[in-house]
């Protein structure tokens, strides 16, 4: 009887105890919650770049706490604060920033969550004076998968609509957010209900091209495009598709054999849809020697007249040039450059930016002129191992590297035509990310 008493009793205990730590567990969460909830603000004045990063400044404890960092218009580097609407700063618990990507010239979005690459709370923040708008009603934005190492998680069309993938009851979905509505963001679901969407784009007038597969059978693919009027359309495999600057979209689908000339060619194909929702599928153009590119093992870059992809292989990367003035794609060619490897791209205007190792094991950052494929080296070969950068024709070249001759991890400054380094932070000696040009 005793043992029984004892027993009970030990049950009982624990029964309360572990009703103590789900009720903690509880609060805890609602605590954190209704932290993050009084964001109003991020101090982001005055910012050229922003990144994200643990804090391993000389004189503080290493933490493996991510924060918001700002390269000032004056190249120093500050820690970004949140602040409430009587602008003081406030904390966000647990949660760390994990996202940060340029929307438009008006807003730059910030997703945050608890570890990891998880996004559980999202915004839009005003560049003009850091103002936060939520996304708590439309979702927060997930990962495309088989896409451009750069892909974007979010994208916009010509009529103030931002689209992002939503994950959620099992289905991963395109939606929709129109900005007019800033202070009460909602999203409207764009792809089908019966497709789990992997990869997608959305050209200027809001035709939206996805691919995925049924959710009552994976091994069911489907490719498809909804219309900008609502329709909905089945469309073929492509190895890689792209919206040009003309709004519309592209896509490249390997090799096409013709059986009578016993020849191959390299076509690239333009879809465009008419206001009534007919689809016309035309050839833009075909490469004149042997292109071979996929999406998910590739860069896109964007300039003012040309886009170009870099098939980052890992072994034998190539460039091609898919849209340009004249309508003719193109491999180029790099004169005495045998490009190995690729770790960070960017483009400006006039010109596109390369950093990677070459088939000697050099490392390179090299500023390409697509008129004349002529390039300049803007880092001494082998002093850095460039992780990420970005470029500007008036800033110039923000970057983030191993420095060769002493191991550090350092973020510096270089011309755009190259010249002397200017060190911006060497002392955190870590490797950041999202490191993101915003003005």
């Amino acid at each position: 009887m005793k043992k029984r008493n004892l027993l009970l009793a030990v049950l009982l205990q624990a029964a309360l105890l572990m009703n103590f730590a789900s009720c903690s567990d509880d609060d805890e969460e609602e605590y954190f919650d209704s932290k993050i909830s009084n964001l109003k603000f991020l101090s982001i004045e005055n910012a050229k770049n922003l990144y994200i990063s643990t804090d391993n400044t000389a004189g503080r404890a290493a933490s493996d706490t991510k924060k918001i960092f700002k390269i000032t218009e004056d190249g120093y580097t500050e820690e970004v604060k949140y602040l409430d609407e009587d602008n003081k700063e406030v904390s966000l618990g647990y949660t760390q920033p994990c996202a940060i990507q340029p929307v438009n010239d008006e807003y730059i979005f910030v997703g945050f969550g608890y570890g990891g690459n998880s996004i559980s709370s999202s915004y839009l923040v005003r560049k003009t004076d850091g103002t936060v708008f939520s996304l708590e009603n439309a979702g927060n934005p997930d990962k495309i998968s088989s896409s451009y190492k750069n892909e974007k998680l979010l994208k916009t069309d010509k009529n103030n609509n931002l689209y992002f993938l939503s994950y959620g009851s099992g289905i991963k979905k395109v939606v929709k957010v129109n900005l007019s509505g800033i202070d009460s963001l909602s999203a409207t679901t764009v792809s089908a209900s019966t497709d789990y969407v992997y990869n997608f784009d959305v050209d200027w007038n809001g035709n939206v091209i996805y691919k995925g597969y049924l959710t009552s059978d994976s091994s069911n693919a489907v490719r498809r495009l909804r219309k900008a009027n609502g329709g909905l359309a089945n469309l073929s495999e492509n190895n890689a598709l792209w919206i040009g600057l003309d709004g519309t979209i592209y896509y490249f689908n390997g090799s096409k054999y013709d059986s009578t000339t016993y020849t191959a060619s390299y076509p690239i194909y333009k879809i465009t849809v008419n206001s009534d929702g007919a689809i016309n599928d035309t050839l833009y153009g075909n490469f004149e020697a042997s292109a071979y590119f996929y999406q998910d093992w590739s860069y896109k870059l964007e300039l003012q007249n040309e886009i170009l992809i870099i098939y980052a292989s890992g072994n034998d990367s190539k460039i091609y040039e898919v849209y340009n003035e004249t309508g003719t794609p193109r491999v180029v060619s790099l004169d005495s450059l045998s490009m190995k490897s690729v770790t960070a791209v960017a483009s400006t205007e006039n010109f596109y930016y390369i950093a990677g190792t070459d088939k000697s094991n050099n490392t390179f950052l090299i500023k390409v002129d697509p008129t004349d494929d002529s390039y300049t080296n803007l880092l001494p070969q082998n002093d850095y191992d460039v992780y990420s950068f970005t470029a500007s024709e008036t800033d110039g070249i923000i970057f983030n590297a191993l420095r060769m001759n002493d191991g550090k991890k350092i973020i510096g400054k270089v011309g755009i035509d190259g010249g002397d380094v200017t060190m911006i932070d060497e002392e955190s000696d870590v490797q950041i990310t999202y490191l993101e040009r915003i003005n």
